[in-house]
């Protein structure tokens, strides 16, 4: 039961990282085209023109859908408790940075030659942090449940040498992983 859903609460990750990539790029175009001034001479012109092409948004939701797929192999889903959150940050954003080049790629191979780097450039600051600010939340919410008791993984622990007495301290002095010793 537990495993059941552990994937389904993988799978609501995962959708919920994949609307949150989109609207980043979403809010990167509109950001750049609205608010951002134009220093280009004769305005934004051809880029503006890009911006409003269906296929920009196509890649964009192409580009977020192989991130999320980028995020699964690199064990961002995974249940493990022990990843620490930094690690987990640091992965997504190198991951946002591949996907930034994947997009470019996809740009060149759509004939997208005038894209906006300001775009890019919002684009990767936007889903880095939207993505990073919910891992933080969905942290505190697990760890505000562990408190309560619930979704804890209940270990037995053989032995009574000086390796488990560490082990059962480290446990002990860490709740938020979850785990309690029967």
């Amino acid at each position: 039961m537990l495993e059941k859903n552990q994937r389904i609460k993988s799978l609501l990750y995962l959708l919920l990282d994949a609307a949150l990539l989109f609207i980043g790029f979403l809010l990167a175009n509109y950001i750049r085209f609205n608010f951002v001034r134009f220093f280009e001479p004769g305005g934004a012109g051809p880029a503006l023109a890009v911006a409003r092409d269906p296929r920009n948004i196509l890649a964009g939701l192409g580009t977020s859908l192989v991130l999320v797929l980028i995020y699964w192999v690199a064990g961002i889903y995974s249940n493990a408790r022990l990843h620490g959150l930094a690690e987990r940050c640091t992965k997504i954003a190198v991951i946002n940075a591949a996907g930034i080049m994947i997009f470019v790629a996809a740009l060149y191979l759509m004939h997208l030659d005038d894209y906006s780097r300001i775009v890019l450039a919002l684009f990767y600051l936007l889903a880095t942090a939207a993505v990073v600010f919910e891992r933080m939340v969905l942290r505190w919410v697990d760890r505000a449940r562990r408190r309560k008791g619930l979704g804890l993984r209940h270990i037995l622990l053989v032995g009574g040498g000086k390796s488990a007495a560490l082990y059962l301290r480290a446990l002990e002095h860490n709740p938020y992983y979850g785990f309690v010793v029967d």
